[in-house]
């Protein structure tokens, strides 16, 4: 009974890298490479000529270049499953990669087994979770939770300014209504807002927030 070859693209500016690859997963059963590439270019020469299962692609020199190459490649052939080989694997980087669609981030200096697996989890369009993407999961995980406690910034408008430096010089509601030239009821609605969006209950907290940012412009009449 007849069993299903892999077909394996190789692209790798690394001579000595690519030709090592296409010999020794060659002579794994099950797998076979139909060509290897130095580069982008000869690979979209290559591809619509072979039939591919998995694609071995090399990160080459910068990452929005090869965000870029495995965009197209999703584009143009979509049956085809990416695995990437990297000398470089900050989990930023993996975890960019993962989100444009590739089955797998393999370092360099992994060993034979390991690329394999990852051949044989992307030939079936499964992730290969080796370590280096788990842990690209758990980085990101952690980065979106410190980002929630990560300081917001919040924008003021020139009227919420000036009403925070008119609490600030004591004025009240009324008075700042005229010096504004707006009605009462419209100055407490600001009020209000300014507190939700400082995240404080009362005045005091709204003015203690304003002296931090540096919202509040000082002067000799509103030190006395």
């Amino acid at each position: 009974m007849q069993t299903h070859c892999t077909n394996i693209g190789i692209a790798d500016e690394v001579t000595l890298l690519r030709t090592s690859l296409k010999k020794t997963l060659s002579q794994q059963a099950g797998l076979d490479v139909v060509f290897d590439v130095p580069n982008i270019a000869d690979l979209f020469q290559a591809l619509p000529d072979n039939r591919v299962d998995v694609l071995l692609l090399d990160t080459y020199t910068s990452k929005e270049c090869i965000k870029s190459v495995i965009l197209s490649l999703k584009e143009k052939f979509p049956a085809i499953n990416l695995l990437i080989l990297s000398e470089h694997s900050d989990y930023k980087t993996v975890s960019e990669l993962l989100e444009l669609g590739i089955n797998g981030f393999i370092p360099k200096t992994a060993d034979l087994n390991e690329l394999i697996n990852g051949i044989m989890c992307a030939s079936r369009s499964i992730l290969y979770k080796n370590k280096i993407v788990t842990d690209s999961f758990y980085w990101k995980a952690n980065a979106r939770l410190n980002n929630s406690f990560a300081p917001r910034e919040i924008f003021l408008s020139e009227m919420e300014r000036k009403i925070i430096q008119l609490l600030w010089e004591d004025k009240n509601t009324q008075e700042i209504a005229h010096s504004i030239f707006s009605s009462v009821s419209t100055v407490e609605k600001i009020k209000q807002k300014l507190k939700q969006k400082v995240g404080s209950s009362s005045t005091i907290g709204l003015i203690k927030y304003a002296l931090k940012e540096r919202i509040i412009q000082y002067s000799n009449s509103s030190l006395q």
